[in-house]
């Protein structure tokens, strides 16, 4: 049986740049990228960046098949869908922030939809089947926590 989750997704698409791989002791590398999210007008579009871990092993194929593209500084557009979003503060140690507080806003990389590579589509998932459009809006039986249960209202 297959453990339940709360999900809250980010979903989007950017600019996928600095893939890594990471080497862990006794573990699987670990699989990182930055993604530069954009979001706003199409005409003055802003960003949003995003230190990603690669979660799950179709996510880590696709970022090994494109690292090297990555490398070469070539640009890759990408639709992708985050999850477990967390906000790490810190200071910013020079340049004209110098001093002042900051927030580097982390994610797992879940899903990627698309890869264009230079303009030339070179990957796009398949489309979900309808079981599993099912299962991905059907809340848990008893979605209130049991720590919450009889405190609410």
């Amino acid at each position: 049986m297959s453990e339940k989750y709360f999900d809250l997704t980010i979903d989007g698409f950017g600019y996928l740049n600095n893939i890594r791989e990471i080497p862990r002791n006794n573990k699987d590398n670990l699989w990182c990228c930055t993604i530069a999210a954009l979001r706003g007008s199409v005409e003055n579009a802003d960003y949003t960046y995003f230190e990603c871990i690669a979660a799950g092993e179709k996510v880590v194929r696709l970022l090994s098949q494109i690292k090297s593209n990555s490398e070469a500084k070539q640009r890759i557009l990408t639709g992708f869908v985050l999850g477990g979003l967390r906000a790490k503060p810190f200071v910013f140690e020079s340049g004209k922030h110098k001093g002042q507080a900051g927030a580097q806003l982390n994610a797992n990389l879940i899903h990627i939809k698309w890869i264009k590579i230079g303009g030339v589509d070179i990957y796009k998932a398949k489309p979900k089947t309808d079981s599993e459009k099912a299962n991905d809006q059907q809340p848990p039986s008893n979605p209130v926590p049991e720590s919450l249960e009889g405190e609410l209202g």
